[in-house]
């Protein structure tokens, strides 16, 4: 059984932004923290919350450092770490941009979605002088360099560990969820697909899986992640509310001859646990996209799990309901 991997930052259960306590007790309650997750929760080791934090990963006296220092001395302890598609910065490998180059917004206009008079457009349709959406058919080559700033990153985990990297899990939120009406408004993607699947779906998921993969196929080949699983989030079988599965499945790592889902069940309340209410995902979310997944021979998966992160703990599922579902 794989263990747990968590996308919770173990340095906040330990106090960090909420404590009065010095930066050295609270590392070393996170360490504490980390070591309770393993032994007891089967949970793997976290290195680091995100790689862009790459300056730290030497520095025991910091929470990286410390954790990684914690998986060194511990190599039968699986690991872990986070990556975090729009929070790179492509400076830190010489390129001008200091944001992800899939969120910049200075691209060649060929890139952004537009109408038959070459107006931007959002990705309802709407006409729009300020922001741009990413056109599914966008050039690549730019978000290339984005991969290759993440291959930096992931090039000075390596680097400090004596062991290898068990799974990465990409929150790659950044592309955006296009819509059918926005999209046939723009008469060069109109023309793509109905020259091709003349599927709306399974070309959106189609274009989603392209543009990520000029991105993770920059660091997932390397030499020193041959059995590192990766785990992209929020890709799932729900026939309506996310990408085609049987189009996008190809970004999760092939594990156990599949391919494992990576959507969420977040419940947050404790009378939202059978259907589900916007991003607060009950169990009828789930088993729709269920279907899917198991149609395509995909009888694993590997949701996201949260009972709720309300300040008052009264108002998220209690432990006992929790434990129950």
């Amino acid at each position: 059984m794989f263990p747990n991997f968590s996308v919770f930052n173990p340095a906040h259960v330990a106090g960090y932004g909420i404590s009065s306590s010095s930066q050295a007790t609270l590392v070393q309650r996170s360490i504490e923290v980390q070591t309770e997750l393993v032994k007891n929760f089967n949970y793997t080791v976290m290195l680091t919350s995100n790689t862009s934090r790459y300056t730290s990963f030497t520095n025991v006296n910091d929470y990286d450092g410390a954790w990684i220092n914690l998986a060194n001395q511990n190599p039968s302890w699986k690991t872990s770490a986070n990556t975090y598609w729009p929070q790179l910065s492509p400076t830190v490998i010489g390129k001008a941009s200091k944001d992800p180059y899939i969120e910049s917004k200075t691209l060649p206009s060929n890139s952004y979605m537009r109408n038959s008079a070459g107006q931007f457009l959002d990705m309802y349709g709407n006409i729009v002088t300020t922001g741009r959406t990413i056109s599914p058919k966008t050039p690549i080559d730019s978000f290339k360099l984005d991969g290759q700033t993440q291959k930096f990153y992931l090039s000075k985990l390596s680097a400090s560990l004596t062991r290898p990297i068990d799974l990465v899990f990409e929150n790659g939120e950044v592309i955006p969820a296009w819509t059918d009406a926005g999209l046939q408004k723009d008469p060069t993607v109109a023309a793509f697909n109905a020259s091709g699947l003349g599927d709306w779906r399974k070309f959106k998921g189609g274009e989603y899986k392209r543009i990520s993969d000029s991105y993770m196929n920059e660091w997932r080949s390397q030499s020193n992640m041959t059995n590192t699983r990766i785990c992209h989030y929020y890709l799932n079988g729900h026939p309506v509310y996310a990408w085609d599965w049987a189009s996008v499945r190809g970004l999760q790592s092939l594990t156990n001859n599949q391919r494992y889902s990576n959507g969420d069940i977040y419940m947050q309340w404790p009378s939202n646990w059978r259907y589900w209410q916007g991003a607060a995902h009950g169990w009828q979310y789930v088993i729709e996209g269920r279907h899917e997944e198991i149609a395509l021979g995909d009888k694993l998966f590997s949701p996201v799990v949260s009972p709720g992160w309300n300040s008052n703990e009264e108002s998220i599922v209690r432990p006992a309901q929790w434990l129950g579902f």
